[in-house]
């Protein structure tokens, strides 16, 4: 029930945020400058926004999932099954998530935006710390 909520206000978040398009001249020297600077920061914050979200959710949703209860080999699995694009409900939510993220990331480069804060991809994230639990149950 919780997956379905949540799919339900990322689809939320990315309609309205695709509906909000106001643009306003101001009384500038250069307006056309200003509009253009402007339009580039909503695109940029826009795309960063769902970039934001998307990479969260992975991340959260693996957090609450696997590594509270330090279930390594569940979420070992779980990168599996997204990994081969498995229908399972957890596998599509996420993939659909790494969709959405890479899309964004995608578009914001193509618009030149700063992009240093998602460097990292969220799967990379989650296999990252996959890896140090492993390392740390292993050395225990």
């Amino acid at each position: 029930m919780k997956i379905y909520s949540t799919i339900l206000i990322l689809m939320g978040v990315v309609i309205l945020t695709g509906c909000q398009n106001n643009l306003t001249l101001s009384s500038a020297k250069d307006p056309i400058k200003k509009v253009f600077i402007t339009k580039e920061k909503k695109i940029c914050n826009k795309y960063k926004k769902k970039m934001s979200y998307a990479f969260s959710y992975i991340v959260d949703e693996f957090h609450q999932g696997y590594f509270i209860n330090d279930d390594l080999l569940g979420a070992k699995a779980q990168l599996f099954l997204i990994k081969n694009r498995a229908t399972s409900l957890f596998a599509m939510n996420i993939n659909n998530a790494k969709k959405s993220y890479n899309n964004n990331y995608k578009l914001a480069k193509n618009e030149k935006c700063n992009l240093d804060k998602f460097k990292k991809n969220p799967l990379f994230t989650v296999n990252h710390k996959v890896q140090k639990l492993e390392n740390s149950k292993q050395k225990q």
